[in-house]
């Protein structure tokens, strides 16, 4: 056998050695390049960047889709070289409802080779914003279509316009089984740390993924092909000089389009002149014929960013959405799994289903990252209430199947009425939790769990305006981990205040402009209205240095992505004019309103502090009427010099605190030292994805208001009357957690969990069951690691779940499961993710499966 057919056997047998589709009409023609290894092997890789939603809407996108894929269906029936990638599980399922016969070809041009998936993802999604359950369910859902009605699963993960990747992502691709990830943003200048177009990515648990960067772009036309070469030559000379493969794009996109027979014919030409090594291929057989070498690439062991820094925080609206229905759902598939597994009741898999496949594409990053013009948010905001909508039902249902079951007649009065609470963690949890109901009797209410003792309340505002024959309460207590208490409200006959109840200065006192409990104060300064003290009582430490909880406007002299900007730091103008008052004092919280303005907007804040808690919770709700201005909340923590910590999607990292504009997720913490050993400030939210930290101050990006989907280099002049993005009102919420230690002592990531997962409240009545008590369904040992999902499989009748390492540190335990006599013993690597299957048959042993739960 001689040289030429030695490599092309080494390539072929690699190929699916990998799990990648070989290409046969493409593999042949680079045998020449190999006997001249001089001659650059170009892998012409036909596309078509489609943006199913950007400045057009969903009905257009799904337009566009069915003719792109059309007309790449024309050009290999022309060319019978002509290969065509595609990624987005969403694409297909539309051509195949739209038009089966199309969809047909579609299959076979799949099965031959010539069709390349990639991505294996339902959409190709902004990665900041999403929780990193997202992520996973994107793949899963995405390669669970395509294996299902190709054939095949995708084998390179393909995210290329995303405008940034964080540095979770490796684990979350390889459990997905995709052996190789391709992207292009952020670009050489906007990460030009970045050491060379082919890398190995190294996600924190360890995980590495062989990673392509895509040079020039993802689009291609006849006239800047022969460009696109050049910056290939230029790069790879620079960097890796022994290698001389390269993945150049061609074909029209955004609005779709694909390989057109100019540009066919323009590769075509020159393969006879200047490029002989140049040949039409996929995206699968390129990544197979480099990962040969990959052994001898560079290292990356970190996030890739930055690219468009104002799409963590533009468009509100639909990062609220997205964050409400992804923790809608996680908790209503966690009670309907609950009622399945301990009490039998159904389990709505293909309502779930649904569900997410409706968040997932509005998780695309034209839309969630802000960017689409203002019409798509239509689509988006429906989209989002069908799975709000669908997660509240099915979780309500779930709950109630559990209430029937139980004995709730046992122990209660005959005046009372009884209440589960679920609790989607798995740890307990203990928060604060209001609930409403009409009152059963004219008696003084008394709050119990069922077989415990009176636990204290405090009555507080009903929905309705003094309506008397409602009650709403708000009360803490310890609760179970993945699992449900019942409680009773009894109104039978009158009863003692519990001691608590005594005194409201055993429970929060307020003051005009003052918040203290047992463990902290917190000062309110009566002009600006921020917080111009959070002392600890206990260690006597101060944990601000300049007043909090500022509301800042700050200039925005960039366009909707923010595609200039590294940090919003010119300051214009901060809220001020404070009216404050307090409006309730108790034995279990006290809350104060601070409502200040600037320009034509304002800011209301609502402050509330629990007994015997250190953090303070608020309710934001801004009236917002600026243009061209960001809106940011400044916190200036006494740490001056220490570390600042950074949620991303099942993980955190590090960063500097220079004061840029950085992506976050659930939690941010800063954390130093002073006189009295470590200690630290963390603020929670639960629905902002922006944030900078300088010397110590944290601002919290609340919005940046430009025109809707404003491009540079494209000029606007205001009196033109372009609407504003996020003019009106705006509600979410935030807290604050002072503590001692750094975050990991402090348990933050579980805390931030619980502040978004929050308690499951069902009101049922008196009646009889066969069910006396209710056990939790899984109990976690360590401390470092929580359940993060606790689902039915999608794939066979059994359980799946996911337990995730938190701290960034070897863990290990046991997992109790209810109904299990051994417990399961497990290992993570620093923020490890770990899946098992529990199957229904008790006697069966539960086993670890990938993210693919397989």
């Amino acid at each position: 056998m001689n040289s030429l057919r030695r490599q092309r056997m080494a390539l072929l047998l690699t190929l699916p050695a990998l799990g990648l589709t070989t290409l046969a009409v493409s593999s042949a023609s680079f045998e020449q390049s190999s006997a001249a290894p001089k001659v650059p092997r170009i892998f012409m890789i036909g596309h078509a960047h489609i943006d199913p939603v950007w400045r057009w809407t969903k009905d257009e996108g799904q337009a566009e889709v069915i003719s792109t894929f059309r007309s790449a269906l024309a050009r290999m029936r022309e060319y019978p070289d002509v290969a065509f990638v595609s990624s987005s599980a969403r694409f297909y399922k539309w051509v195949q409802e739209a038009d089966p016969a199309m969809f047909a070809e579609i299959r076979r041009r799949v099965k031959e080779g010539r069709w390349n998936i990639v991505g294996g993802w339902w959409v190709e999604p902004d990665l900041n914003c999403p929780l990193g359950e997202s992520l996973v369910r994107q793949g899963l859902y995405g390669q669970r279509y395509f294996e299902k009605n190709l054939g095949v699963q995708a084998r390179v993960g393909f995210n290329p316009d995303s405008f940034g990747h964080p540095w979770t992502l490796p684990q979350i691709l390889a459990g997905q089984e995709l052996s190789a990830y391709m992207f292009m943003r952020p670009s050489p200048t906007e990460k030009p740390d970045l050491k060379a177009p082919l890398f190995l990515w190294q996600a924190p648990d360890g995980t590495t993924i062989p990673t392509i960067q895509i040079l020039g772009s993802y689009n291609g036309t006849e006239f800047d092909i022969e460009n696109q070469i050049k910056t290939y030559q230029k790069r790879f000379g620079e960097t890796l000089p022994g290698i001389a493969d390269w993945a150049v794009f061609y074909g029209v996109g955004d609005h779709g389009g694909g390989p057109t027979i100019a540009a066919i014919e323009k590769i075509k030409a020159l393969q006879k002149t200047a490029f002989p090594g140049m040949r039409f291929s996929s995206i699968d057989q390129y990544a197979a014929a480099v990962q040969a070498g990959s052994k001898s690439w560079p290292v990356v062991s970190d996030e890739l960013q930055h690219h468009a820094r104002g799409c963590y925080s533009v468009t509100a609206e639909v990062k609220q959405w997205n964050r409400a229905a992804e923790w809608a759902l996680l908790s209503a598939e966690k009670a309907a799994a609950y009622a399945a597994a301990v009490f039998g009741g159904p389990y709505p898999q293909e309502r779930f289903q649904r569900a997410w496949e409706k968040v997932l594409f509005n998780q695309f990053h034209d839309i969630l990252a802000g960017s689409a013009i203002e019409q798509a948010y239509v689509d988006a905001r429906n989209d989002f209430g069908l799975a709000l909508s669908e997660a509240k039902d099915i979780g309500a249902g779930a709950l109630q199947w559990i209430a029937r079951r139980l004995d709730t007649e046992t122990g209660t009065m005959a005046g009372s009425t009884p209440f589960l609470i679920f609790n989607p963690n798995s740890f307990s949890a203990s928060v604060p939790v209001e609930v409403e109901m009409q009152r059963a009797g004219a008696g003084r209410p008394m709050l119990r769990r069922v077989g415990g003792p009176e636990i204290p309340f405090q009555e507080t505002r009903t929905a309705g305006v003094k309506v008397d024959d409602r009650i709403r309460i708000v009360f803490q207590d310890d609760f179970p981990p993945l699992g449900c208490a019942l409680y009773v409200l009894d109104f039978s006959a009158p009863a003692p205040p519990a001691k608590s109840q005594e005194s409201p200065r055993e429970g929060v006192a307020v003051g005009r402009r003052m918040l203290e409990n047992a463990q902290v104060k917190l000062v309110f300064d009566p002009e600006s209205g921020s917080i111009v003290s959070y002392f600890d009582k206990k260690t006597g430490r101060e944990y601000l240095r300049a007043p909090a909880a500022v509301p800042i406007a700050l200039a925005d002299e960039d366009d909707t992505w923010g595609h200039h900007t590294t940090s919003y730091n010119k300051e214009l103008g901060r809220f001020g004019r404070a009216e404050i008052r307090s409006f309730e004092e108790g034995p279990e919280r006290g809350r104060i309103q601070v409502r200040t303005f600037y320009g034509k907007s304002a800011v209301t804040q609502d402050f509330t502090l629990y007994r015997d808690r250190p953090e303070v919770y608020v309710r934001v709700s801004v009236d917002w009427h600026e243009s061209y201005q960001v809106l940011k909340l400044g916190f200036p923590t006494a740490i001056t010099k220490g570390e600042s910590t950074y949620s991303v999607p099942y993980g955190f990292i590090k960063r500097p605190m220079k004061g840029e504009e950085e992506p976050v997720q659930t939690w941010l913490d800063v954390s130093g030292m002073d006189y009295g050993g470590a200690f630290g400030l963390a603020l929670l939210n639960d629905s902002k994805c922006g944030v900078d930290v300088k010397d110590g101050e944290i601002r919290l990006t609340v919005l940046h208001s430009t025109a809707w989907s404003h491009h540079m280099p494209v000029k606007l002049d205001l009196s033109e009357g372009y609407r504003m993005i996020d003019t009106g009102i705006h509600e979410f919420s935030y807290a604050l957690v002072p503590h001692v230690g750094d975050w990991r002592e402090a348990d933050i990531a579980r805390r931030a969990e619980a502040f978004g997962m929050a308690p499951l409240v069902a009101l049922t009545d008196r009646h009889k069951g066969p069910v006396k008590s209710v056990p939790s369904f899984a109990v976690v040992s360590s401390p470092d690691a929580a359940v993060t999902v606790f689902k039915m499989a999608e794939r066979d009748s059994a359980f799946i779940l996911r337990l995730v390492e938190l701290q960034g540190r070897a863990a290990g335990g046991t997992l109790r499961l209810a109904g299990f006599e051994k417990p399961v013993v497990f290992r993570l690597r620093p923020n490890e993710i770990k899946t098992f299957r529990i199957p229904l048959d008790k006697s069966k042993a539960v086993t670890e499966v990938n993210l693919l739960e397989r």
